[in-house]
């Protein structure tokens, strides 16, 4: 509970948003695109979980189509990235949260999930006092807006307790590697946030991008429905 608690709550969380104030969100996307890929790594080198070619080919898709949303369909893009000491950092936290999704499969299941959670969420925030006595001592973690405050906010309720509490129900029912497919689905909601909330246009790679990541969640599935008929 203790490493799992430092890789998520501690590292995770503090390693991404250090990252992101050297380097893009676009930068960091990507870096988050390749978390199935590590996930299935880990799985095996762990546990020897073994990967069909349904599946492999699902996480080719899916990533196809997230790299397709995230360089807008225009792969001249890719070479336009500046790549910051940000992006070390942001590479850092998903090896971690790779690690993590894949160790929870050593958690006991009998111990309920939201109670879990809390415990994880406590030894996380005990881990990270010293840095943020480090920043208080320095000034740096004083809000300097009421804009901010509601960021923190929505970071703690949403981003922080229901994301946990839904990846950890998630890799509990259908284990680390499927659910890392669905990491494929950050650029898609961020184009969504985008066109809704900051007016960019809806263009044709949103289409691409969302059908390749799709198709690539369901044969993932597929394979997943055959060892259950098999089972049965």
């Amino acid at each position: 509970m203790t490493t799992l608690s430092i890789l998520s709550v501690t590292i995770f969380n503090s390693f991404t948003y250090i990252s992101l104030q050297t380097t893009l969100v676009l930068n960091s996307t990507i870096m988050a695109s390749t978390a199935p890929v590590i996930m299935i790594g880990f799985s095996w080198l762990m546990f020897r979980t073994k990967i069909s070619k349904l599946q492999l080919i699902g996480i080719i898709l899916s990533l196809l189509g997230a790299l397709a949303i995230i360089l807008k369909g225009n792969l001249n893009n890719l070479y336009t990235l500046n790549f910051t000491i940000g992006d070390i950092w942001m590479f850092a936290a998903v090896i971690s949260w790779c690690l993590y999704s894949v160790l929870l499969n050593k958690m006991d299941t009998s111990i309920p999930q939201l109670a879990s959670l809390e415990v994880m969420i406590i030894i996380g925030l005990f881990f990270i006092i010293p840095f943020y006595l480090f920043e208080s001592f320095n000034g740096t973690f004083l809000l300097s807006s009421t804009y901010d405050f509601f960021i923190i906010i929505y970071v703690a309720i949403f981003a922080s307790i229901a994301a946990y509490f839904a990846w950890n129900k998630g890799v509990y029912l259908i284990g680390p590697n499927r659910a890392g497919l669905f990491l494929h689905f950050i650029p898609v909601f961020a184009a969504i946030w985008a066109i809704t909330f900051l007016n960019e246009s809806f263009a044709i790679f949103h289409i691409v991008g969302v059908f390749f990541i799709i198709t690539g969640i369901i044969l993932s599935n597929i394979r997943f429905k055959n060892e259950q008929n098999s089972q049965n």
